[in-house]
């Protein structure tokens, strides 16, 4: 899923930045003691501002956001092409804390940072492009898709590089960055799979669903790069 942008954003809250920060965006202090604890009380505050975009900053509206394209290795022989998807529910994101841990986790000793956002209901339509097989089975298919995704949780990491500029340190991710996510429920909706057989094409979304928790999902890194200006 293509949250990396937007939960990248967030973590704005922990930097400073060459142009002025916004009123929304509130920092916190590296060698703060309650830095996991300020970073998600700011976080959550900056939420509906991010969700609306600033062009000032090069964060586009994410409500809904558009992505161009979408990589999903559902399995070893099975790939899926997404193009021209929106996203809706980002509007309802929220940084949550579950067992006790907090949804945003800054470890400055060894620069990585973990964020994890949850979202009740999150829908993607676009076009599909998918070319394998499950065992002997062919699978193919080309056409609309929608995606409603219940209750996910979403979890970005990655590490990062502090450089000098105009006397301030600024954060530099990496190119390792992780995104993976947890699903309570999945509803998938395929067009033209199979070339319409609808039993062949409801016990493959019985497989996608229980092989979508694990899929590698890629992205265009250009697409996602966060504003220079930062």
């Amino acid at each position: 899923m293509q949250l990396r942008f937007f939960l990248l954003a967030i973590q704005v809250v922990n930097i400073h930045c060459s142009l002025k920060l916004p009123s929304y965006l509130k920092p916190c202090s590296l060698s703060d003691p309650n830095l996991d604890e300020c970073c998600l009380k700011h976080g959550k505050e900056a939420l509906p501002y991010l969700v609306k975009g600033d062009r000032k900053y090069n964060i586009p509206n994410l409500s809904p956001l558009f992505l161009p394209m979408l990589s999903v290795q559902a399995s070893n022989a099975l790939h899926v092409t997404m193009t021209d998807i929106y996203a809706y529910g980002l509007e309802r994101a929220d940084l949550k804390r579950i067992r006790q841990f907090f949804y945003i986790l800054f470890n400055v000793e060894n620069k990585k940072v973990s964020v994890t956002l949850f979202i009740d209901n999150l829908q993607l339509i676009g076009k599909y492009d998918m070319n394998g097989k499950i065992l002997i089975l062919p699978i193919q298919g080309n056409g609309d898709f929608n995606i409603t995704t219940v209750n996910g949780v979403y979890r970005y990491n990655f590490e990062y590089t502090l450089t000098r500029k105009n006397n301030e340190d600024h954060m530099v991710v990496k190119d390792n960055d992780v995104m993976t996510f947890e699903l309570e429920d999945a509803f998938i909706v395929l067009d033209n799979l199979f070339h319409g057989d609808e039993v062949l094409g409801e016990h493959f979304i019985l497989f996608y669903k229980n092989a979508f928790n694990s899929a590698d999902v890629r992205y265009p890194r250009n697409f996602l790069k966060l504003s220079q200006n930062f």
